[in-house]
């Protein structure tokens, strides 16, 4: 084979050469490993690398085969971090929106999904605070909503209320709801009257 001197150099000759340790970008990973098993096309004296078509068709095909193995080992890893700070398997898919044992195929390698990958990262490099973000975020309402029972003597039957709204404090005076008092600054929903020093106004039911 006629020995082809490096364009670069023009001292060391191009080589197919071999070796752990070379990376480069692909797709979303900025230093993926290339597989060491792979032969480019190498200058022997400076390290310029050469490569033909042919040898970019086994590059990609190479590439390709390692990313693959490279997401199942983020999402173990990702897994892992976010058990150990207590946060369990079936609450991220429920928090996620994704069915039953969704996560398992994803860390198997049996389902690819680069942004589900990404967002379990991002959720394990700080999970005290981003899980508990995402919580309160898929909330309807701004707080835990509080149940208060009360009578309504008049139908001598009880009433449930869900309380969600802050009503503004309303100084040394209490809140009328249709004829039942509760303090000022309480939190409460209802489709009645409510009145609270010729303040408030009627508010329909949503």
């Amino acid at each position: 084979m006629k020995k082809r001197i490096c364009p670069a150099c023009n001292k060391g000759s191009i080589v197919d050469l071999k070796k752990p340790g070379r990376r480069t970008p692909y797709r979303n990973i900025p230093d993926l490993e290339i597989p060491a098993e792979l032969a480019i096309p190498t200058c022997d004296h400076c390290g310029e690398e050469w490569v033909d078509a042919a040898t970019s068709a086994r590059l990609d095909d190479a590439l390709k085969e390692a990313y693959q193995s490279v997401l199942p080992a983020k999402v173990e890893n990702a897994l892992r971090q976010l058990t150990e700070a207590g946060v369990t398997q079936q609450e991220l898919e429920r928090l996620l929106g994704l069915s039953v044992g969704y996560l398992s195929k994803l860390k198997s390698g049996k389902e690819t999904s680069t942004q589900l990958i990404g967002m379990l990262m991002m959720l394990a490099a700080e999970p005290s605070v981003r899980v508990d973000e995402l919580r309160e975020l898929w909330r309807t309402t701004t707080s835990s909503p509080q149940v208060v029972e009360t009578k309504v003597t008049e139908q001598g039957s009880s009433m449930r209320m869900v309380i969600t709204d802050v009503l503004p404090s309303i100084p040394a005076k209490n809140v009328s709801l249709s004829g039942h008092d509760y303090p000022r600054g309480q939190r409460q929903t209802t489709e009645n009257v409510v009145e609270a020093s010729g303040r408030f106004g009627r508010r329909s039911a949503s």
